[in-house]
């Protein structure tokens, strides 16, 4: 550090010949310094230039080796940078507006059964809003199932969406009745008005939408981007029916999914540079953040979430609310006979506490779920009951108290998940639930949720008595 110049104490001003004898002994050294800086900004320039012509892989490579030389705070910084960038090219965040204060958010919550199930990574994930003052949260819906496992890329962004980013974003659906293939991209999860606010109990359904892209299923390309109603999407009879659509994650390779940015950065307004990181070389030079850059700050911000690393892909803007009718689902009241299964009580006395358990069922859905509840249909004459979803006419379970015998037309884990999907819908109605109610649910919600592989296991848990593979003779 240079020292100031002496001060005369006499006349209260700098004394000029101790000026001059300072300026003298001290030029050298600031033209070294001065020669110095400009030698480092021009070397900073030419690393810059030299960057930006190297290849996709060996930026992501040079952008992970520098992050683990950085301090927590430095690194901090990087992340933070990341966040404002990638949220102004979802279109929505400005450098001269402060976004609304909001009174609720949206949280992403995984499902932990995966850890009892082995595996590396949740089955779904939970959609919850989160009341501030006081704190209240209010579960809302579930995404895909995948039960292989998903680790899902977002990010919260400057308006409160839930951003996803690549690649585990895109997924694949199998028609379970058609075998009809789909691939779809999620972008974002929208949530209600700043002002929306809840209280325990209420019931109504808040304007939140899940945005996201079809991709052609071979070239992948972008077909329609589509904007829905969440929960009301996954819903039975939904365009992304959970029971309907078989999932499974699709991770594109590195090429692809760099054309699927490029291909989409084009369509966003350049993003402003909001941070004081490297700032003594941005007064020397213009920085432009590209593609590649951005898809570099997603890995850091996954590194410094503990996730896996990532490649970011900017999102087209919002689209407009789908107007298009949706098509008539072919639903199939009859399956073939390989598709259903019978199990058979062990003690056929026990016919009336499975009758029981039926209608609880169906007096919890009326709670739980009113816009698709679960009744019986069935007379005590036939001997044969049916529960079905009032709204997609979908059999759930069919019960003949006559043979004593309980089938299916789901396969099993279509069955957890139905009855998991209740349960944890009917916790957010359990003030109007008696105790008995309370404690099925709660049961149910654990017990769908262990890697049962047992049929007759799974009955048992669902009705309370024991269920055997062949009819008493």
């Amino acid at each position: 550090m240079i020292d100031p110049p002496p001060f005369d104490r006499v006349s209260g001003n700098t004394s000029v010949t101790n000026l001059s004898n300072q300026e003298a002994a001290t030029a050298p050294l600031l033209h070294s310094q001065l020669s110095a800086l400009e030698g480092r900004m021009s070397r900073h320039t030419e690393l810059f230039d030299r960057v930006t012509r190297l290849d996709f892989q060996t930026k992501q490579t040079l952008c992970q080796l520098l992050l683990t030389q950085l301090s927590a705070e430095q690194a901090q910084e990087v992340i933070d940078f990341g966040k404002s960038e990638l949220a102004a090219r979802e279109g929505k965040a400005s450098s001269t507006r402060k976004p609304p204060e909001r009174c609720t958010r949206l949280v992403l919550k995984k499902d932990y059964s995966f850890q009892k199930l082995n595996l590396a990574h949740p089955t779904q994930y939970f959609v919850y809003l989160v009341r501030r003052k006081p704190k209240l949260d209010r579960y809302i819906g579930a995404l895909f199932y995948v039960p292989e496992g998903v680790p899902l890329s977002y990010f919260p962004d400057a308006d409160g969406r839930i951003a996803f980013t690549p690649p585990n974003n895109i997924f694949k659906l199998v028609d379970s009745e058609s075998s009809q293939v789909q691939v779809v991209r999620l972008v974002a999860i929208e949530p209600p008005p700043s002002g929306y606010t809840f209280e325990r109990g209420q019931e109504d359904s808040p304007e939140i939408y899940l945005s996201l892209d079809y991709l052609d299923p071979v070239s992948y390309d972008l077909l329609r981007s589509e904007r829905y109603h969440y929960p009301t999407c996954m819903y039975e009879g939904g365009e992304l029916d959970r029971y309907r659509w078989k999932v499974e994650l699709l991770v594109l390779p590195l090429d692809l999914q760099t054309r699927l940015f490029s291909s989409g950065a084009a369509q966003l307004p350049a993003a402003p540079i909001g941070t004081e990181l490297l700032a003594d070389v941005q007064h020397h030079e213009s920085l432009s953040v590209s593609a590649q850059t951005a898809q570099t700050i997603t890995q850091l911000t996954a590194l410094a979430d503990n996730g896996a690393i990532v490649s970011s892909t900017p999102t087209p803007p919002v689209p407009a609310m789908s107007n298009m009718p949706r098509p008539k689902k072919f639903i199939l009241t009859e399956l073939p006979k390989a598709n259903t299964a019978t199990y058979y009580l062990t003690e056929p006395q026990q016919r009336d506490e499975v009758l029981e358990r039926l209608r609880l069922f169906a007096a919890i859905s009326e709670l739980a779920m009113p816009h698709a509840k679960w009744v019986i249909e069935g007379r005590s004459d036939s001997g044969i009951y049916r529960l079905t979803n009032s709204k997609t006419k979908r059999l759930i379970v069919q019960f003949a108290a006559h043979e004593t015998a309980v089938t299916l037309q789901n396969s099993f884990p279509v069955i957890m998940t139905a009855f998991r999907d209740l349960a944890r819908s009917a916790s957010q109605a359990s003030q109007r639930m008696t105790r008995e109610q309370q404690s099925v649910m709660h049961k149910l919600h654990v017990e769908m949720g262990l890697p049962h592989k047992n049929p007759l296991e799974i009955l048992e848990k669902l009705f309370g008595v024991t269920f055997r593979d062949t009819p008493l003779t």
